[in-house]
């Protein structure tokens, strides 16, 4: 058998519904989270993208120094290997 609803007892179903629904100020709270969180990223974004470019710079500088580097040695083994072929020569 179904039990019949009262007015009464559908006006506390109502109410009770009601209660859980967020209000106007919760959903502000919610906005106003989204955009802290938003703004926490986009700095965070920023200065990622500013150690990025840094650490790009730096390691472009090592490898045109390394570029200079190993050029420096394969001219001093060059050198080396021709005053080898020298002594032999002689």
């Amino acid at each position: 058998m179904k039990k019949k609803l009262s007015i009464d007892d559908l006006a506390q179903m109502v109410q009770r519904g009601f209660a859980s629904v967020a209000t106007k100020g919760d959903i502000q709270a919610v906005r106003d989270e989204i955009k802290e969180t938003r703004e926490v990223l986009a700095q965070a974004i920023d200065d990622l993208t500013t150690k990025l470019v840094a650490y790009a710079a730096s390691t472009r500088e090592d490898y045109v120094r390394l570029q200079g580097r190993l050029h420096e040695l394969e001219e001093r083994v060059s050198e080396l290997e021709g005053s080898r072929r020298q002594r032999r020569a002689a």
